[in-house]
């Protein structure tokens, strides 16, 4: 059988479903595999091995079949690649093999490129940490809707990390995060009505958010929301997110004063109130953020 006649006969096993010798044939002659569908179906064959859909996941064997769409051209599977060379997903971690994929993608038009670049500068993930260059991919996000990066440009702007502080921006950009119901922007926000820091203070608006990111499962937000019904004297309640922010918080300074604030004020209630608290507690049930 000619090379042609074999990728033909591999196109019609893949569109089948099965495609397990598509990576060798088109390995051992990668130019004898042309055709767009027939790279989109690798492509395809691909995710479905990275997330076990009707296949055994299998993340080398999908990095492997990214990489053959990547080499014919496919857009989009560099991103694939990017991701799986910063995770160690099926290939080695390759810190800096992701972001020149990144760049690729970022280049082809994919914002979310983008954003993995920004947050590989902002931590430093296997490169150097460069706030700077961070912030200005960050805008570059910002200027198309990216949420995540609105975020994150907002904690630039309040914290003076990769540009000069300025809370009024800060504020600004955690709101138009927050409406489109990024929990840690609601958060933050919720935090610069309380203090007033950027923004006019408002301690209303500010419990409204508390209740918003708590509803979400934000640790914090049920920790300043308990803070907030311990103030208004709504001992139930209080102990109700007080609970839940210690048993969902990792062990460090949040779990310890949430567990502690708890048990102080369960010296102010009756048995009753206790078990009112606790059931509340166990039926909670995180609801469904956007982001």
């Amino acid at each position: 059988m000619t090379r042609s006649l074999l990728v033909l006969a591999l196109l019609g096993v893949l569109l089948a479903g099965c495609g397990e010798s598509i990576t060798d044939a088109c390995t051992i002659d990668t130019k004898r595999c042309q055709g767009t569908k027939l790279t989109k179906s690798i492509a395809s064959q691909a995710e479905k091995y990275r997330r076990g859909i009707g296949v055994e996941k299998d993340l080398a064997k999908a990095f492997e079949l990214y990489q053959i769409a990547h080499d014919r051209g496919l857009n989009g599977a560099e991103y694939r690649l990017a991701e799986a060379y910063r995770k160690g997903e099926g290939t080695e971690r390759n810190p800096a093999m992701a972001l020149q994929l990144y760049g690729e993608s970022a280049d082809a038009g994919n914002i979310g490129a983008v954003y993995r670049m920004a947050e590989m500068y902002r931590i430093g993930d296997g490169i150097e940490k460069d706030p700077e260059k961070a912030v200005q991919l960050y805008q570059r996000a910002v200027a198309v809707g990216n949420i995540g990066a609105t975020y994150r440009l907002a904690d630039s702007y309040r914290t003076g990390i990769g540009i000069e502080k300025d809370p009024v921006k800060a504020a600004q950009l955690y709101q138009r995060a927050a409406q489109s119901g990024h929990a840690g922007a609601q958060y933050r926000l919720a935090e610069a009505y309380r203090t007033g820091e950027g923004i006019a203070k408002d301690p209303v608006k500010a419990d409204q958010l508390y209740r918003k990111t708590a509803e979400t499962g934000h640790i914090r937000g049920q920790y300043m929301l308990a803070v907030s019904y311990r103030t208004n004297e709504d001992y139930v309640m209080a102990y109700k997110w007080f609970s839940l922010a210690g048993s969902r918080a990792p062990a460090g300074k949040i779990q310890d004063l949430a567990l502690a604030s708890r048990d102080n004020i369960a010296r102010r209630m009756t048995d009753g109130e206790i078990r009112e608290a606790e059931v509340l507690a166990r039926q909670w049930m995180p609801k469904t953020s956007p982001l």
